[in-house]
């Protein structure tokens, strides 16, 4: 064991780490290094645990919980190629506002849920982000930040505070809603945005934004007035902003209570389908803000 009172500790390998091998005593910083391996957490980290860093030159695989943020401590962890999370990242409880940061040049693979006590969770991967089994990320109030080098498809995202959501290689395909809890959302893509299921985080006042390199096509509603959730009444001034690089296909409506709808087609066309826009009703696709401009 290496004890260090209070004073960070580092551990450093050429080759693959696992952190169940190593006992590091501190109330410091620990760093799990391994510069030309991977880095394999197969002890848990419990909430005695202060600020951790696990990097690795290839991959990292958490098969052990980490739960030392939830004494509002960092956990950073970076990784070459891949990251898989295989058993809980989890910061509730105890003090308020620890964070998380994953980062991997390849994939992250979230086959366990994150979890924050308000605090941010980041993850950030140069290929995709791909979860099962139900798993997602939980902040309470805590922004959730999700970056992909490729295509990303939302999954399970759940905050009331910002959700920012950005491929810088590929598309976003919002393939989950997001429901009326959320604050401020912004989608950034590369190349195509496509919104495949609804999107009402504008119902509590929170706004919208969508940036698209090419085609914004919006096929579930974005929907200040007609949610199914637990805010009864929705709250007024919820922006939406669509700006594409090419086009904008509005296949289904955008409502608004009072909150301005700002639509543009960069080099391309503004396409509504079927119906008319403004008036009409049944099948009539629309743009609704109240009061607000559009």
């Amino acid at each position: 064991a290496v004890f260090a009172g209070n004073a960070a500790i580092s551990a450093t390998t050429g080759s693959d780490l696992n952190t169940g091998s190593l006992v590091l005593v501190t109330t410091g910083t620990k760093t799990y290094r391994s510069s030309g391996g991977s880095v394999f957490v197969n002890q848990a980290f419990d909430n005695t645990n202060r600020n951790i860093a696990i990097h690795a030159a290839q991959n990292v695989a958490v098969n052990q919980p980490i739960v030392n943020f939830s004494n509002g401590s960092t956990l950073d962890i970076n990784a070459g190629g891949d990251i898989s999370v295989n058993a809980q990242i989890d910061g509730r409880g105890g003090v308020a506002g620890g964070t998380a940061t994953l980062t991997a040049g390849g994939n992250v693979l979230l086959n366990q849920s994150i979890v924050s006590n308000n605090g941010t969770l980041s993850l950030n991967a140069g290929g995709t982000l791909t979860p099962s089994g139900g798993s997602g990320l939980f902040s309470g109030s805590g922004t959730i930040n999700v970056t992909t080098g490729g295509n990303l498809s939302t999954g399970i995202y759940s905050t009331t505070g910002a959700l920012n959501l950005r491929s810088t290689g590929g598309n976003v395909n919002v393939d989950t809603k997001i429901n009326e809890a959320t604050g401020n959302t912004t989608i950034q893509a590369a190349g195509a945005v496509n919104v495949n299921q609804s999107i009402a985080n504008i119902r509590n006042g929170s706004n919208l934004n969508i940036t698209a390199g090419s085609n914004i096509v919006l096929n579930a509603q974005i929907d200040a007035l007609d949610d199914a959730g637990t805010l009864a009444t929705p709250v007024a001034g919820g922006a939406v902003t669509l700006t594409a690089g090419n086009n904008v296909t509005l296949n289904e409506s955008i409502a608004t209570f009072n909150g301005a709808v700002n639509v543009t087609a960069s080099s391309g066309t503004l396409t509504f389908k079927p119906g008319t826009v403004f008036t009409g009703d049944g099948d009539a696709k629309r743009i609704l803000a109240g009061s607000a401009p559009i």
